[in-house]
């Protein structure tokens, strides 16, 4: 039976491991979802790292709005210098920096916690070098330590009286902050709470809409599903997975032609993945499209000849094209590989069956 269902691939994302195998093809397409500003050149992924650092201390002080996945378009690409973004990211990188040189003459702690921010976030940050990621909150749980000790600092260089009321409203902020995480854990019970919550938080990412796709369709919400599929794709047009996945799910209604349509455009995305291929043979036979089925019978074959199921459909389908000899190939080539099995019985039985009919007077 057809499901909706993550590609097999050479990466992984954030959230239900979902991969996309289109765009820019492969592993680089992967790249690009999870850490778009790569596709933009240098100035892009400067700029853009700046913005995201300060994100980053804005969730340090106000973690009101958690997601589990910050990739294409979540936070959309700085790509000019006329970009408050980019500005404000400038306005950080000096601020750290100038808290680095001053405290080391006179708040040698708020040093530390400015080098530990800026050290600890290098390696992730994309400011040396692209990262497997644009934004992640997991990438910040060392950096904020840095953080915290600025804060401490700051609130020992008050006045006795302004202190007190420091500390004060640190215990509220800690209380609160302690409040935030038990309002939080439970968004992380299983997949589908995931990816039902962080949607709603950042509905700009493809990958968290795909993400409620796919649990919509397990909850059989059918609608839900769908709606979820065409929003990422709005997002991201050469998303092949979520084209195969929304062909997957027209295919079960009346919308055949539009399922092609998004198999089609899958299999173009995803030219090593079997699945599109697999998927469309079928539906081209029963529409009576005889060459582009043995298209699909041959790629999916190809792609994935452990199917052995699917070679044979592909061998009968050749067989009604009057194509025997390729036919007989692969039969033959069945029965080697499956001699005992199912499979390998019914090709060594229909290949018998052709001979002797060729033999026949």
């Amino acid at each position: 039976m057809s499901s909706v269902q993550v590609y097999s691939g050479d990466g992984a994302g954030v959230l239900l491991r979902i991969v996309a195998l289109g765009g820019l093809r492969g592993a680089e397409t992967v790249a690009f979802i999870d850490n778009p500003p790569i596709a933009g050149g240098l100035f892009a992924r400067l700029a853009t790292a700046l913005w995201v650092q300060v994100k980053y201390a804005w969730l340090f002080v106000w973690p009101a709005r958690l997601s589990s996945d910050y990739s294409f378009d979540a936070i959309p690409v700085v790509t000019s210098a006329l970009d408050p973004r980019l500005w404000l990211g400038l306005l950080w990188l000096a601020a750290l920096i100038c808290l680095l040189v001053i405290g080391c003459k006179r708040a040698r702690p708020a040093a530390l916690g400015a080098a530990i921010w800026i050290l600890f976030f290098l390696p992730s940050s994309n400011l040396l070098f692209p990262a497997g990621t644009l934004m992640a909150e997991r990438l910040s749980y060392l950096p904020i330590l840095g953080g915290c000790l600025v804060a401490g600092t700051l609130t020992g260089l008050a006045s006795e009286r302004r202190k007190k009321a420091l500390v004060a409203a640190a215990i509220v902020v800690l209380g609160a902050m302690a409040v935030r995480t038990v309002v939080r854990n439970p968004v992380w019970a299983d997949n589908k709470s995931l990816a039902l919550h962080d949607v709603r938080v950042m509905p700009n990412s493809a990958k968290l809409q795909a993400g409620a796709g796919i649990q919509h369709y397990l909850a059989k919400d059918n609608e839900a599903a769908e709606a979820a599929f065409r929003e990422a794709l709005a997002i991201y047009p050469d998303y092949a997975q979520v084209h195969y996945n929304l062909g997957v799910l027209l295919k079960a209604g009346t919308e055949r032609g539009e399922a092609i349509e998004h198999l089609v455009k899958a299999a173009e995305l995803s030219p090593f993945n079997p699945r599109p291929h697999k998927m469309l043979a079928p539906l081209f036979e029963q529409q009576g499209r005889l060459q582009d089925a043995l298209r699909a019978y041959e790629a999916g074959s190809r792609l994935d000849p452990a199917d052995l199921i699917f070679r044979y459909e592909h061998a009968r389908l050749l067989l009604s094209a009057g194509r025997r000899d390729e036919a007989e190939r692969i039969l033959a080539g069945l029965a080697r590989e499956d001699p005992r099995g199912r499979v390998g019985r019914q090709a060594l039985n229909l290949l018998s069956r052709i001979r002797a009919e060729r033999e026949a007077p």
